[in-house]
């Protein structure tokens, strides 16, 4: 039994690291454009292109889908999500009136162990190279205000954001220089905070996602027109 045990313990980190694998070559594709919004994936296909199996396919997609990269459709394989700029823009003004609401509400609650926390996630993510990673402390670092704003109606709202919110987290941590952008203005955020300013940390994050929506936009057009040859 013991020996049963171990060795599906190791077949299911072997299938663990080709998910990882396949879910990372894809993802690349995708951030790079190599692989277009509205383009079709299957597993067979990919599976042959990966030199790999469907199931890691498979894994990768949930995984993709879950960082809102690609929509699973039943029977049929996966897309590519794309945005249009209004939806974006929608997403974006949602987003700062809903975060800058959860930061006001979060300090309020929170105090300084709001302030302590957002220092600890900052502390881990400065030198951090693995985009994976950037996007997970990323998106942890505006959790920590979302929900400690003890607000189950706004962070529901947030929530149903996501897709696009991840995908311009993963888009900006593609890239070196606004990878340091993001630091620095996380670190202005921090700064207010730290100063017991509310007004100030709230221009702050309201200037931070706006950055990101302009690279976000300026990353989706790229896209749009080496799809279209251009």
């Amino acid at each position: 039994m013991k020996e049963e045990l171990e060795r599906g313990k190791i077949s299911k980190v072997g299938r663990q690291t080709l998910a990882q694998k396949c879910y990372e070559q894809i993802k690349q594709s995708i951030l790079q454009g190599d692989i277009a919004p509205g383009e079709r994936l299957q597993e067979v296909r990919m599976a042959n292109l990966l030199n790999g199996r469907p199931a890691p396919v498979r894994e990768a997609f949930r995984m993709l889908a879950t960082e809102g990269l690609i929509r699973i459709l039943p029977w049929k394989g996966a897309v590519v999500r794309g945005y249009s700029s209004k939806e974006i823009l929608d997403v974006v003004q949602c987003r700062v009136a809903l975060e800058t609401l959860a930061m006001r509400l979060a300090y309020a609650n929170m105090g300084e162990e709001l302030t302590r926390r957002i220092a600890e996630e900052l502390e881990q993510t400065r030198d951090d190279a693995d985009v994976s990673q950037v996007v997970y402390f990323n998106a942890n670092l505006h959790q920590l205000w979302v929900e400690g704003s003890r607000n189950t109606k706004l962070i529901a709202f947030v929530d149903q954001l996501n897709d696009v919110i991840l995908r311009g987290m993963n888009y900006s941590a593609i890239d070196d220089q606004r990878r340091q952008e993001i630091w620095f203005e996380h670190q202005n955020i921090l700064r207010a905070l730290k100063a017991g300013d509310v007004e100030e940390t709230l221009e702050a994050l309201s200037l931070h996602i706006y950055n990101g929506n302009d690279y976000g936009l300026a990353v989706e057009e790229k896209i749009r027109k080496q799809s279209r040859g251009e």
